[in-house]
């Protein structure tokens, strides 16, 4: 799986920016949420490909070595060049000890994990004491237009999410840790249904498991008539995506 989402991203790598809107809302959503003006000594971003949670997050705070990870190194090019050390690595799988670094922050990444319950206190157990983190994910209830219209038309796949209460429960059984929450929806607007998909794919966001059902291009256009039918408002298209925010500290 892990392989098939970083080529999603490396084909993607050169239109994510533009066409990640709400990942940038998400990106500066977290970067306030990390208090402003503090000097973290090493700071660790997972899924910085692109670099839109790393431009929000620098101007705010002190960072002496500051590490970005992303599963796709065509992603990582995009990473502003300064004070930066970018390596290629899965956020389940991370080549650094524990306690090594003073701040954690990940934005519109971690729903890709495959083991959370394993993976996410393992990125946790990174911080030290001390240490404060700002994580966002997309979790259930994303995307509820494409998929309703994919169940009734049997257009695309969707890849299943989480819901937020799985991360609330991983965090409440993960010891030492001071944290809150909120779930918020973020909507974008499109001209059309075809508009959206377009903008989604150039997202590099398109993986799903299982079996494709891009059928012809008869099924594409009952989706999209089912899609503009069911959810559109003022001649725009709607795309909801429920995100959970998560920050807090690791105990001194």
């Amino acid at each position: 799986m892990k392989q098939q989402v970083r080529r999603c991203f490396d084909r993607a790598h050169a239109t994510y920016s533009q066409a990640a809107v709400v990942q940038k809302e998400i990106a500066e959503a977290c970067a306030r949420l990390v208090p402003e003006e503090q000097t973290f000594a090493t700071a660790l971003e997972i899924g910085a490909g692109g670099g839109l949670l790393t431009r929000s997050l620098l101007p705010r705070v002190q960072v002496g070595c500051y590490l970005a990870c992303d599963l796709s190194r065509a992603m990582l090019a995009h990473l502003p060049a300064a004070h930066l050390h970018r390596f290629q690595a899965d956020g389940e799988q991370l080549p650094l000890p524990s306690g090594c670094v003073d701040l954690l922050v990940s934005a519109s990444t971690l729903q890709w994990y495959t083991a959370p319950h394993r993976s996410l206190p393992a990125n946790l157990d990174l911080l030290r004491p001390g240490g404060t983190f700002v994580l966002a994910l997309f979790v259930r209830g994303t995307l509820p237009e494409l998929a309703a219209s994919s169940r009734a038309t049997g257009f695309g796949t969707l890849q299943p999410l989480l819901p937020a209460s799985t991360y609330r429960h991983i965090l409440d059984a993960t010891p030492g840790l001071s944290w809150q929450s909120r779930v918020q929806t973020h909507t974008q607007w499109h001209r059309s249904v075809t508009g959206f998909l377009r903008s989604h794919k150039k997202t590099g966001a398109t993986f799903s498991p299982g079996r494709k059902a891009f059928l012809g291009k008869d099924r594409l256009a009952r989706f999209c008539r089912y899609y503009a039918s069911r959810f559109a408002r003022d001649n725009s298209i709607p795309a909801r995506y429920r995100v959970l925010y998560l920050w807090g500290r690791r105990g001194g």
